[in-house]
């Protein structure tokens, strides 16, 4: 059985750097039907009034349902449905450079509900983006663990990328 989140919930919440004052935040909600209005971000920055920022919406289907069906857990054939899910984007332009910035989303959709306050950190503003790369987090002293702990306590940079290795088959003794 495929797992559907309620109607009008945002989810897969995320902000997407955009340039060096400016980001995307960026959700998925399932509705039953289309939005009418633009999806809407409030946005409040320390020391400012909050703002209310619009967007853009996508429509989405699912596509290839499966003629045949998809197995279940026992193998059988059960008919795939067809799911209708909208893509939301909310651009937020000249921001404070490295300000901490707190927001919800919503869709314009009749009976949506606003997300959970999430918040981050600003780009630098400078034009440049600085990206951390790390691998092998893993379980051995020589790790990058403290380096990475290090790097966001430090906001030394505006994204992290983890290029693998994440766990390990250990086994328990």
């Amino acid at each position: 059985a495929q797992c559907t989140s309620g109607m009008g919930i945002p989810e897969q919440v995320n902000v997407q750097v955009a340039s060096g004052d400016s980001v995307v935040l960026s959700f998925v909600t399932f509705e039953k039907t289309a939005p009418t209005k633009p999806p809407m971000a409030k946005v409040t920055v320390a020391g400012a009034a909050e703002m209310e920022v619009k967007g853009v919406t996508h429509k989405h289907v699912t596509v290839g349902c499966t003629a045949g069906g998809i197995p279940d857990k026992n193998g059988k054939l059960v008919p795939e449905p067809c799911r209708t899910y909208y893509m939301h984007f909310i651009k937020l332009s000249e921001m404070k450079p490295k300000a901490k910035y707190s927001y919800t989303v919503q869709s314009g959709g009749a009976g949506s509900v606003p997300s959970a306050q999430f918040s981050f950190r600003a780009p630098y503003g400078d034009g440049e983006t600085r990206i951390a790369l790390y691998g092998d987090m893993g379980v051995y002293p020589w790790n990058n663990m403290d380096n990475l702990r290090r790097e966001n306590e430090l906001e030394l940079s505006d994204l992290v990328i983890h290029a693998g290795d994440h766990c390990y088959n250990e086994l328990a003794l």
